[in-house]
Order: structure tokens, then C-alpha cells, then sequence
């Protein structure tokens, strides 16, 4: 199939084309070409360098030409690792808490644009309302509150979270999952208040928040598959 696609020149010319826009898409700059197929490539080479062709030279061209390119996509991959947050180990792309889920899109989209030490606090805003959403959609009163407590608020997050885990986890588990929970609201929190939060500190938070979540949705639909 490659020496198909290498020999036919509708498909070089095609390829070529593809080469450019998504050049264009991902802001490099590519260098007007001389040639769309390797027959032109050919000619422009040899007019170049003469009518003998020297390899070495060739590939040097060739390295001129595309390892820039090749370059401006490593970066491209490296930024996308520096911008972008943890992805849950999960068939479901979202949760189902609606909420929940849309909050998560835009923090995302503010991790992504954010730059200043305020653009981070902002991730801690954004981790807390994600947290009091969580508390919210999660905590279900007459099956994790135990008689004769009084409800806590929403915004208890901690000790909803505790009921939680105390409820649906078998009693090996409890203790580290508590603390990990403790530790999400204490991170977003952290940034929430901190005065020059890094962004090192906003992804860890954010990520820590994300993890959360998708432990808490798991450990839901656990508890339904059960009663069901």
C-alpha cells in the first residue's frame, strides 16, 4: 500500500496539500515548495544540484525542509502535555452529573489559557465549585447519613465525602481513601488562598479534584449496581 501511494502522483499531490493545511492549522509556516509529486521533486533537485544527484545532498535538503516541521509537532505534543489535565482510567467520557461535568469542561479550558499567578488561583475557585457540585450530586441523605445526624451542608464537603466512604467502602479501604479525599479539598483550597500559586500547584489541585470525581462516580454506581 505505501509503494502504491509513493508511485501515484494524484496521491503524492494529495499528500502534499494535506502537508500544508495542517501546517497551516498548527501554525507553522511551511516553506513554499517547488514541487507536489516526486517526479516535480525529481527536476527541482536536479536543477538544484545538478544533473548528477548526490545523495547526501538530497537528504540534506530533505532535512531542512521537514525536520522543522517535525520539530514544530514535538513542541505542539509538549505543550499539550504541559496544558492539558489528567484523563480518568473510564469507558464513560463523563460522569452524568451535568454539573459536575460542565465544570470540569471549563476548568479544563481555563488550565489550558491559564498563565498568572491569578489565572491559577482561579483553578482553585474552579476546583472548589467542582468539589460543593461533587458534595451535592454524590451524597444521597437517607442512604449515607446516619439516624440522628443532622444533614451537613453542601459545602461540608470533607465530612460528606467521609459519610460516603464510610457508607459503600468495606472498612480495609476506608482509611486511604478518606485521606485522599481530605487531601483534594485541602489542595483546592490551597490554591483557592494562595498568594502567588504556581502553575505546577493549580495542575496538581485540578488533577487531584478530576480523580476525585471519577473515584466518587465509580464508588456510586458500585453502590447501585448493588441495590439493584
Amino acid at each position: 500500500m505505501a509503494q502504491s501511494v509513493i508511485s501515484n502522483t494524484s496521491d503524492q499531490k494529495l499528500l502534499f496539500r494535506a502537508l500544508s493545511r495542517v501546517s497551516r492549522r498548527n501554525r507553522l509556516q511551511l516553506s513554499q515548495l517547488e514541487y507536489r509529486d516526486y517526479l516535480e521533486f525529481k527536476d527541482y533537485v536536479q536543477a538544484k544540484y545538478g544533473a548528477k544527484l548526490d545523495e547526501a545532498q538530497v537528504r540534506s535538503y530533505l532535512r531542512s525542509v521537514f525536520h522543522p516541521i517535525e520539530d514544530h509537532v514535538h513542541r505542539i505534543q509538549d505543550e499539550i502535555w504541559d496544558t492539558e489535565l489528567t484523563q480518568p482510567i473510564s469507558p464513560h467520557a463523563a460522569t452524568g452529573w451535568s454539573k459536575v461535568d460542565r465544570e470540569i469542561l471549563e476548568m479544563r479550558d481555563q488550565f489550558r489559557a491559564a498563565r498568572s499567578e491569578q489565572a491559577h488561583s482561579s483553578i482553585g475557585n474552579s476546583c472548589n465549585r467542582i468539589l460543593h457540585f461533587l458534595s451535592e450530586a454524590a451524597f444521597i441523605p437517607d442512604r449515607h447519613l446516619p439516624a440522628g445526624e443532622a444533614l451537613p451542608p453542601v459545602a461540608k464537603t470533607k465530612h460528606r465525602f467521609d459519610l460516603i466512604i464510610e457508607r459503600e467502602l468495606a472498612q480495609s479501604n476506608q482509611a486511604s481513601l478518606r485521606k485522599f479525599a481530605r487531601a483534594a479539598v485541602e489542595l483546592a483550597e490551597a490554591v483557592k488562598h494562595g498568594s502567588t500559586p504556581s502553575r505546577m500547584d493549580a495542575g496538581i489541585a485540578a488533577d487531584g479534584v478530576i480523580v476525585l470525581v471519577n473515584i466518587m462516580r465509580r464508588i456510586s454506581e458500585d453502590a447501585r449496581t448493588r441495590r439493584q
